[in-house]
């Protein structure tokens, strides 16, 4: 019989250690940046998504690739300070290093410089989301996680029993402190084709 117990465990403590999943820049002294960002770095290139130790990575090396994107970061950045907050981010990363920076980057250092761009006002990119959205996010990107293992069916099976995908993501939540979190809360979510599609189409899951 197999003891889902670690598994249980592990996802608890992924859940701990950040309550929504971050954007983290790996070499960066543990710095974050906040869960808004997780949209524009999926739309610049500078992450697929995927998971390390219940963390969205960038990669370092990515950035030797942004010229081609460089000019759209710094239109969002004029926008979203979420998007300012990232390409700041990226522009210190090369800066202490002595890298080069692309062309479209030097001109918003210069112009931050020159106090001609500041950081736009708090502003969440696309269409205004139910006060549930990151949570309900949090559910579909663990419940992956999971199926993806090829060791869980999302939902109760006369196989499974009482340890689907979904029932070991509600006792991690548990365990966590989340009571209130149930089998039925975690499918519902995962059920939702609209969700799961919206998901789809802003980070390609």
């Amino acid at each position: 019989m197999t003891d889902h117990k670690p598994t249980i465990h592990f996802i608890s403590k992924m859940l701990l250690q950040k309550e929504r999943l971050e954007i983290v820049f790996s070499d960066d002294s543990g710095e974050h940046l906040g869960a808004d960002a997780i949209f524009f770095c999926r739309l610049l290139g500078l992450t697929d998504g995927s998971l390390e130790n219940g963390f969205e990575l960038v990669n370092d090396g990515s950035f030797s690739h942004w010229e081609a994107r460089a000019e759209l970061a710094v239109k969002y950045a004029q926008k979203y300070a979420a998007a300012y907050d990232i390409a700041v981010k990226i522009c210190r990363w090369h800066l202490h290093r002595n890298l080069v920076l692309p062309t479209a980057l030097r001109f918003l250092c210069a112009e931050i410089l020159a106090g001609d761009i500041t950081k736009p006002k708090e502003r969440i990119l696309g269409k205004v989301r139910d006060k549930n959205w990151m949570r309900n996010e949090i559910f579909v990107r663990y419940m992956k996680f999971l199926v993806d293992k090829g060791q869980y069916t999302p939902q109760r099976n006369p196989a499974s029993g009482h340890n689907s995908a979904a029932d070991i993501l509600a006792a991690a939540f548990n365990e966590c402190g989340y009571e209130m979190i149930t089998y039925d809360t975690i499918l519902n979510v995962w059920k939702d084709k609209t969700f799961r599609e919206e998901l789809s189409a802003l980070f390609g899951r």
